[in-house]
């Protein structure tokens, strides 16, 4: 028999394959918690508070609360380059060629990217701190 958990990932997985406007949310939701993970583990790592972080970057604390929930879209290149800065780290950004499924419908992608209200920069990169 299978787990709840299986279920759910079957599920999503379809849903993904057939719908593109599911499958761009799907990544641009993995792509927002990702980054806000890696600001959480980054600023962790260098035993700093999110109000000592805030600090340092020439912010203030909300904002580095924002940018470390996983609901939060609207990093930018501008902040996540301030806190690589002070944290002594770079930030990468890498395109990387999509599944062969994904290619295949890109016109697809281009017409529902272009109708959302999403300004995620990161829909089809890999972004590090």
């Amino acid at each position: 028999m299978a787990t709840k958990g299986r279920n759910a990932v079957s599920l999503i997985k379809k849903l993904a394959e057939d719908d593109p406007a599911f499958e761009q949310y799907h990544q641009e939701a993995h792509v927002n918690v990702t980054v806000a993970q890696m600001i959480y583990d980054a600023r962790k790592e260098a035993g700093l508070t999110q109000s000592e972080l805030a600090k340092m970057v020439g912010t203030t604390q909300s904002v580095i609360s924002q940018l470390e929930d996983a609901d939060y879209e609207g990093h930018s290149m501008t902040m996540l380059q301030r806190i690589a800065v002070v944290l002594h780290k770079k930030v990468e950004v890498r395109l990387v060629p999509a599944p062969m499924r994904q290619s295949l419908r890109f016109s697809s992608y281009k017409n529902v990217y272009s109708s959302t209200t999403s300004t995620n920069p990161f829909l089809t990169g890999l972004v590090r701190i």
